[in-house]
């Protein structure tokens, strides 16, 4: 097969992409400028100490040798979809199929980044990781699941936590039930919760809330939200959520062109499993005739986990379980990962 795919991002919907595609006869070039896959939820376990850079990172190209995987570590500066070219620091790239996996920038809501710190991605945590042993008082911005797990992991680690949202409860896009469970273990660890609260100012030493009070602070962690990638964004003039697609994950514009993860803007929850579902789809849509109906994506939103620091949280359609033990989930989760991305990998080199 002469088809040329270029997979732009080597994230969890970039790199399984790659592979599934390349065992189906695509020739793919994959292009990242980090040079490493990165399972972006170890990420706050990684600043706990309680997980190795060794164990978050694969190096790309040691990984994909011998699969018939391109892979070139490039900055990429453009996509031109009229012309069917990615632009990098180092040149121009053909395509016949494009795949946006390029993940997401962080949504700062015009606040001065000089003084934030953030989560989201390995520099942001090694940073965060590397300040902590300096500092006492925190101050989490953003009480989604992504705040609670840095609020609680910070609070493991003997820090003073406040967790700043402007609901009136963490993770309120949940059901109730695991807002009332997390509260449980707030109120048990002495972790700070102000709800229904916006910050309007961030200065270096404090947080200025909308009702005028200042809270003394040494560090501020954003964390609340994310964006679609700022390449995809400039390229196609979209919005946050990244560039619209159908439900086979195709542009509608751009029939070519497949986006995962925080680059596609359609109606799912924005998860690290979910975009590494929507390589299958992507996969397989792009296998499929011109005259063939694309496979549609199916959000998994049965399970979901956050972790606690001392516990963990199991919410399971309408049933909330927390338990010490739960904390180990995704651990078990990354390893079942990593073991996954390896069997793709032999699987090629033995064809």
């Amino acid at each position: 097969m002469d088809k040329e795919v270029v997979v732009a991002g080597a994230g969890f919907a970039g790199l399984s992409t790659a592979l599934k595609l390349s065992s189906k006869g695509f020739n793919v070039k994959m292009i990242d400028q980090k040079g490493f896959h990165l399972f972006r939820p170890g990420l706050i376990p990684f600043i706990g100490e309680r997980l190795s850079e060794e164990k978050l990172k694969i190096d790309l190209a040691s990984f994909l040798e011998g699969t018939g995987i391109e892979f070139s570590r490039e900055k990429i500066i453009h996509i031109d979809p009229e012309k069917d070219v990615v632009e990098t620091n180092s040149g121009a790239h053909q395509y016949d199929y494009l795949v946006l996996a390029l993940g997401s920038d962080v949504y700062t809501v015009g606040f001065d980044e000089d003084y934030l710190e953030s989560v989201y991605s390995f520099s942001q945590a090694k940073k965060v990781k590397e300040q902590l042993p300096d500092v006492e008082k925190v101050a989490v911005v953003g009480a989604g699941h992504t705040g609670i797990e840095t609020a609680a992991e910070l609070d493991r680690k003997g820090k003073n936590v406040t967790l700043i949202g402007g609901e009136t409860r963490p993770a309120s896009r949940s059901p109730i039930k695991l807002s009332e469970a997390v509260l449980d273990y707030f109120n048990q660890e002495d972790i700070g919760f102000r709800g229904g609260s916006q910050v309007v100012d961030i200065d270096e030493g404090f947080l200025e809330m909308d009702d005028g009070q200042k809270i003394d602070t040494e560090m501020v962690i954003w964390t609340g939200g994310i964006q679609a990638s700022e390449i995809v964004r400039n390229s196609f003039g979209t919005g946050r959520q990244g560039i619209k697609v159908n439900p086979g994950l195709c542009s509608p514009e751009f029939g070519n062109i497949f986006a995962a993860g925080d680059c596609a803007d359609h109606n799912y929850t924005k998860t690290a499993r979910n975009a590494w579902r929507q390589s299958d789809v992507i996969a397989e849509n792009i296998s499929k005739s011109e005259t063939e109906t694309l496979e549609h994506f199916e959000p998994d939103e049965t399970l979901l986990h956050i972790s606690l620091g001392k516990e963990g949280l199991i919410q399971r359609g309408k049933k909330v379980y927390r338990l010490s033990v739960l904390r180990y989930l995704e651990s078990l989760i990354r390893i079942r990962y990593f073991y996954s991305l390896k069997m793709q990998r032999l699987k090629l080199k033995l064809m």
